[in-house]
């Protein structure tokens, strides 16, 4: 399966008439392109603002410490 994960070379997002396309791209040259709607958007939106303010507190709880 590590075979099968490849290095994010490609991000496109475009809206339609029924929400949004978003396409990924990886460094082995494979697309895929996927419908999602304003709702899971946000979803994904959440989910990586989470992830990120995690690791800027776990940076900034280091240098706390210093």
């Amino acid at each position: 399966m590590a075979d099968a994960i490849q290095k994010l070379s490609q991000f496109n997002l475009a809206e339609t008439d029924d929400g949004y396309l978003l396409e990924i791209g990886g460094d082995k040259g494979g697309t895929i392109t996927v419908e999602a709607t304003a709702e899971q958007l946000d979803a994904i939106i959440e989910a990586l603002d989470a992830l990120i303010s995690a690791d800027d507190d776990a940076v900034d709880g280091e240098e706390a410490e210093d």
